[in-house]
């Protein structure tokens, strides 16, 4: 049966979900911009009264979109987004429609149709294929919808997965779910800084006397947000040379929570989502716990992305700085270790640094 879980090892798990509190840039009242990589950012038009949760672990990794009626869980549409542009092919059609005849496959045993061929979809910039099927059991547990329409959209350097779960056959809720997806865009987001010579960067919260600096030359700021509440500020930020992307978040616990704590409270969490992970290790030095996973294909789309993520504790806070490659090499890791290695804690107006 057609579950918000099950649904997320299918075509919307192709790009690993992840989790944290991002928001969107509303540019007019049904036009919403999600930022993804290297100054580009998905563009959608959301029907009037559609509510939005928004999940991202990061610039590199997809970002995920939740959208929900007014009122009610009668149906769920969720798309995900990611921007490649280290691999030309990965998002060609391709491999999209390829994607689209697997999952067919997968959820043909379980519905009432008796065949389920792909459907094309095309925009002003998307295309790709779709499918639509019936859950075949007479009764549907808590959390489960009787209809799926499921599919993916390449937009070239851009792939996106979409799914609708519904327990209403409504033709008209269809038709707008698709339409989200057929006037899809990928766009490019002026820069907010640019890094040059030594690109000291430092990330402030609220409240605190101090801030958090690295080194990042060459590299550009996409993104700079602080939570309403001021327990969470985070920046992301891409170099195009290296391909090397970079997140870094500060955000308030309940207690004083050790280095090794904060990396069992993110890094933990965040190896529990669906795509397969090796190369997985954590180590410590006199100030960081630090951990790594390797993603090497998350469904057909090959990323040997490494990811490396580097924790401190400072007060009650903690310091999570995330650094991922597609197509990482071994020889590139002195990329993210230069990086680690300038991370300071510097005091702000004169207070004394922890």
């Amino acid at each position: 049966m057609w579950s918000m879980r099950r649904v997320a090892t299918g075509v919307t798990g192709l790009l690993a979900v992840g989790l944290a509190w991002m928001s969107t840039t509303a540019e007019a009242e049904n036009v919403r911009t999600y930022p993804l990589y290297a100054g580009k950012a998905l563009r959608l038009t959301i029907p009037d009264g559609w509510q939005e949760k928004v999940e991202s672990p990061g610039p590199n990794p997809p970002i995920t979109v939740e959208f929900t009626p007014p009122s009610g869980d009668r149906w769920v549409f969720m798309l995900s987004a990611l921007f490649n542009p280290m691999d030309p092919e990965a998002f060609d059609k391709k491999m999209v429609r390829r994607t689209v005849k697997e999952s067919a496959k997968r959820v043909l045993p379980e519905s009432s149709e008796k065949k389920i061929e792909p459907v094309e979809i095309e925009g002003p910039e998307a295309i790709g294929w779709y499918i639509r099927a019936t859950d075949a059991k007479e009764t549907l547990g808590p959390g489960d919808y009787r209809y799926m329409v499921q599919g993916m959209v390449t937009h070239g350097l851009a792939g996106m997965t979409f799914t609708l779960l519904t327990n209403d056959d409504d033709d008209a809720l269809i038709q707008s779910a698709l339409d989200v997806v057929r006037g899809s865009q990928v766009i490019s987001m002026p820069p907010q800084t640019s890094g040059d010579g030594d690109a000291e960067y430092i990330l402030k919260l609220p409240g605190k006397s101090w801030g958090v600096s690295v080194s990042i030359p060459g590299f550009r700021v996409e993104r700079e947000e602080t939570h309403k509440d001021g327990s969470v500020s985070m920046m992301m930020a891409s170099n195009r040379e290296t391909g090397v992307t970079l997140s870094m978040f500060l955000e308030l616990e309940d207690d004083r929570p050790s280095a090794v704590q904060c990396r069992a409270r993110y890094f933990d969490r965040a190896l529990g989502s669906d795509a397969a992970k090796s190369q997985i290790k954590r180590w410590e030095t006199e100030d960081l716990a630090l951990g790594q996973c390797l993603i090497d294909r998350v469904g057909g789309l090959r990323l040997g992305q490494m990811h490396v993520n580097a924790y401190r504790s400072i007060d009650d806070v903690c310091l999570d700085l995330h650094l991922s490659k597609v197509r990482f090499k071994e020889e590139e890791r002195s990329h993210f270790e230069t990086i680690i290695q300038s991370l300071r804690v510097v005091p702000l107006e004169g207070a004394t640094s922890p």
